[in-house]
């Protein structure tokens, strides 16, 4: 805004103070204290310029809000929102004064629009605030709910499962290994005696690996069907304690948890 600009609101900022003043008055007032009243807002703008004329706008603001008190006004109002918008970094209180200086019964209509105009400035400046300062949303993709519904029972059932499916093979590698152990042992026994000192070593062997054998199946076995039971019983989500021991003395597993 020029000199000129703010001169000219200043002296409308006095103008309109003072005709409220006198619209107002009652009729028995008398025309000294009218006078006076007059001149003190006329004072108080002209200081309050002054103030803005050399930087010192929170004295201006000061006497702007003496005056306004004495004599609400639409331009007294525009001067303290241009105040707060421009040199005293307060947008709130600028929106504020301004919507006072619209909604004034002095106003005009050449400062309404420019009102107005600051007031939809100021808006779009808060509203894109606001935007900065919320968190941005992630975009979600056509998995973005599978860690959630993912259940730590499934991450149970697969580790059971994997298990199960690491001793099956353990079992068949050693029954492969009783097989050949037994096969071997027939080549030294005649019939059903074996007397050969070699045939009754492998045979040992043979019998040691396919009791391996046998118990790793049972227990890859066992195992994988609780894998498949806990898949198909886990929640989408949860939380669920769940442990796997196993007992023993015996090829089995005990599987221990709470359910949400």
């Amino acid at each position: 805004m020029t000199r000129r600009d703010r001169t000219s609101l200043v002296r409308v900022s006095a103008f309109a103070a003072a005709l409220a003043i006198l619209s107002a008055a009652p009729s028995a007032r008398a025309d000294d204290e009218v006078d006076a009243t007059t001149l003190r807002v006329e004072r108080l703008a002209d200081q309050a310029f002054a103030n803005v004329e050399r930087g010192a706008f929170a004295e201006a603001l000061a006497l702007y809000m003496q005056a306004i008190e004495v004599a609400p006004s639409s331009a007294i109002a525009f001067d303290i929102a241009w105040l707060y918008d421009h040199h005293l970094g307060s947008p709130a209180l600028a929106l504020d004064y301004y919507r006072r200086a619209v909604a004034a019964p002095d106003v005009t209509d050449e400062l309404a629009a420019r009102a107005r105009g600051r007031i939809k400035a100021l808006e779009a400046a808060q509203e894109a605030r606001t935007l900065a300062a919320s968190p941005a949303t992630p975009a979600r993709g056509p998995n973005a709910d599978r860690g959630a519904s993912w259940s730590p029972l499934r991450t149970w059932a697969l580790f059971t499962g994997g298990t199960g499916l690491v001793a099956l093979g353990v079992g068949a590698a050693f029954a492969i290994v009783a097989k050949n152990k037994d096969d071997q042992a027939g080549r030294y026994c005649d019939g059903d005696r074996c007397s050969d000192a070699r045939a009754l070593t492998l045979t040992d062997e043979a019998t040691s690996a396919a009791t391996v054998a046998n118990v790793a199946i049972v227990t890859g076995a066992v195992l994988v069907a609780g894998g498949v039971t806990l898949w198909l019983i886990a929640p989408k989500r949860g939380a669920v304690d769940v442990s796997v021991r196993a007992s023993a003395g015996a090829p089995s597993f005990v599987l221990g948890g709470t359910l949400p």
